[in-house]
């Protein structure tokens, strides 16, 4: 899902859920009157994506100087089959196949301005797995898009190990997007209509990162490459909690989880500034992870374009850092992008 203002490219991304509702309950609008509760909840599985018109984006970003090219690769589309309730394995099939026709359409007839994430019909794998080719040898997709979490599994849960095979084999990219644990929307009640937006989003990407290093999946399916959201959530700031944790396991553990370390690991990955780039999380993120992994991301539009890049430009990065942010660092991560 990447957006570049003014000579605008778009990526989109899908991934979807079968507990949304439950699972995003008391999630309120933000800076835009469509919420994440009212755009989820609106059918059983959910797609997120990037493929809205640049133009909107453009006019919020006129007073921002970011740069012309500038792709955003977390900005969120709504094809139409995602306004529709699903209920069961077939319809969540035919719902992602849908919204990957949608967003094609969208890429052919806008190529300068759209690219495309691959909406994939999780937890069903065998689904998943079918419409994994139909994405990468049909579409020609850059990418697919997942969700941290389904139900009560993670994305280094074994039972996803055949979508990570497929996956690792095609050295795909994968756009990981959190949506709240569907144990943790409501623990504390007077905080329960925020809790989500507060705290879970981001919690949710520390527990996806968490199980596929805990699973070995980042040592296993090395040739994947991972974009995590929001600069990794609560990633940079644990990593060194972590690297404790891990210094009291067994020599034989640590192997199998990294056996190049932590760090390693971790800094390999890729990270996203949506709804981040403020001051104290991009030290963060900066101060552990190598500026050739932060790409440029606006969750639109749950978040303003323009508040993003105001935040990003507040950050007096140098012109080189700016400039490998809004598109080079992407585009080394997706050539295809780069034309």
């Amino acid at each position: 899902m990447a957006l570049k203002f003014r000579e605008a490219t778009n990526l989109s991304s899908g991934t979807s859920h079968d507990d949304a509702c439950d699972a995003l309950c008391g999630c309120a609008p933000r800076e835009q009157p469509l919420s994440r509760r009212s755009f989820l909840c609106s059918a059983a599985a959910a797609g997120l994506g990037g493929a809205l018109a640049a133009s909107p984006a453009q006019a919020q970003a006129a007073d921002v100087k970011m740069g012309a090219g500038t792709i955003d690769v977390h900005h969120h589309y709504f094809p139409p089959a995602t306004q529709e309730a699903t209920s069961t394995p077939e319809q969540i099939r035919a719902q992602a196949r849908a919204s990957n026709q949608y967003g094609a359409r969208m890429v052919q007839d806008y190529p300068k301005r759209f690219a495309q994430f691959g909406f994939l019909p999780m937890p069903d794998v065998e689904a998943t797995l079918q419409e994994i080719e139909y994405v990468f040898d049909v579409l020609k997709a850059p990418g697919v898009g997942l969700m941290t979490s389904y139900g009560d599994l993670w994305q280094g849960n074994p039972v996803f190990d055949p979508v990570l095979q497929e996956l690792h084999r095609r050295k795909a990219v994968i756009f990981c997007h959190p949506l709240p644990a569907q144990c943790c929307t409501a623990l504390m009640p007077r905080v329960a209509p925020r809790e989500a937006l507060f705290l879970e989003f981001p919690y949710d990407t520390g527990r996806a990162v968490v199980s596929l290093l805990m699973s070995g999946s980042f040592v296993k399916y090395r040739d994947i490459r991972w974009i995590f959201c929001h600069c990794g959530g609560p990633v940079p700031a644990l990593a060194g909690r972590i690297r404790n944790a891990m210094s009291e396991m067994s020599p034989e553990v640590v192997a199998r989880m990294a056996p190049n370390g932590l760090d390693y690991e971790l800094r390999r990955q890729y990270y996203d500034t949506a709804d981040a780039a403020y001051g104290p999380t991009m030290a963060a993120i900066m101060n552990y992870i190598p500026k050739s992994q932060i790409l440029f991301g606006t969750d639109y539009p749950f978040l303003r374009v323009q508040t993003n890049a105001k935040e990003i430009t507040d950050r007096g990065l140098s012109a080189e850092d700016m400039l490998a942010l809004q598109r080079g660092n992407v585009t080394a991560l997706m050539p295809q992008l780069a034309n």
